[in-house]
C-alpha cells in the first residue's frame, strides 16, 4: 500500500513538474511575442537601398514586366567609413511576368561592381555611385581594380553555378512571399520550371 502511494506521490509530482514547465513555456512564449522587432543593421538598410538603387536605375534599362527581383549573389559590406559605405557584390536584376502560378524570366543581368552609400536626409541609406565592372575584354583589369584583395572570393562566388542558382531561388521565394504573388514556380525560356518554397 505504501508502495502503491508512493508511486502516486511520484507520478503527481511529475505531472506537476511538466504542468510547470509547459506553463512557463507558454509565459516565455507570450513574452517574446510581445518583444519588439529588431531594428535593422547598418547594413540592412544599405542592401535596402542597393536593391531600391537596381530595381529603379539599372531595371528601367530592361524593358517593363509585372516584376523586377534583385538580389546579390556576393557581397562584401565596408562600414569602416560611414560617409562612404562601400558594398563589392555580384548585383542582379531579373524581370517576370506572371503567367498562371509561373513567373515567367522576360529580361535582365548581373551587374557586378561596387556601390557607394551615404546617409540620406531621412536617416537612411541612399547609393551615391556605383562602380560598375565593365564588359568584354575590359571585364578582367575593372574587376581586379574594383574588387582589389577580394578578387578571388568574387571570382569563386563568379563561377559557382549551385550557388549562384541557390541564391536566386532564395530571392525569388522571398519575394514572392513579401508581396503576396500567387507565383508557385519560376522559369526561364526552353528551361524547366523551377519550385518556388
Amino acid at each position: 500500500m505504501k508502495a502503491i502511494k508512493l508511486i502516486t506521490k511520484i507520478i503527481l509530482a511529475a505531472a506537476l513538474a511538466v504542468a510547470a514547465a509547459a506553463c512557463g513555456q507558454r509565459k516565455a512564449s507570450k513574452e517574446a511575442a510581445q518583444e519588439p522587432a529588431p531594428q535593422p543593421t547598418t547594413a540592412d538598410l544599405c542592401l535596402a537601398a542597393v536593391n531600391k538603387y537596381l530595381a529603379e536605375q539599372i531595371g528601367s534599362n530592361y524593358p517593363d514586366a509585372q516584376y523586377c527581383i534583385t538580389y546579390s549573389n556576393y557581397t562584401d559590406i565596408d562600414e569602416s567609413n560611414p560617409s562612404d559605405i562601400q558594398i563589392l557584390g555580384d548585383f542582379w536584376v531579373e524581370k517576370y511576368n506572371l503567367q498562371a502560378d509561373t513567373l515567367m524570366f522576360t529580361a535582365g543581368g548581373d551587374h557586378p561592381g561596387k556601390m557607394h552609400l551615404s546617409k540620406d536626409a531621412q536617416g537612411g541609406y541612399q547609393v551615391t555611385a556605383f562602380d560598375q565592372v565593365g564588359d568584354g575584354s575590359t571585364f578582367l583589369p575593372t574587376a581586379k581594380a574594383i574588387f582589389g584583395p577580394k578578387f578571388d572570393a568574387f571570382s569563386q562566388a563568379l563561377s559557382n553555378d549551385s550557388l549562384k542558382q541557390e541564391t536566386r531561388r532564395k530571392a525569388v521565394g522571398k519575394y514572392v512571399k513579401a508581396n503576396n504573388i500567387a507565383a508557385k514556380f519560376y522559369k526561364d525560356y526552353g528551361w524547366p520550371a523551377i519550385s518556388i518554397d
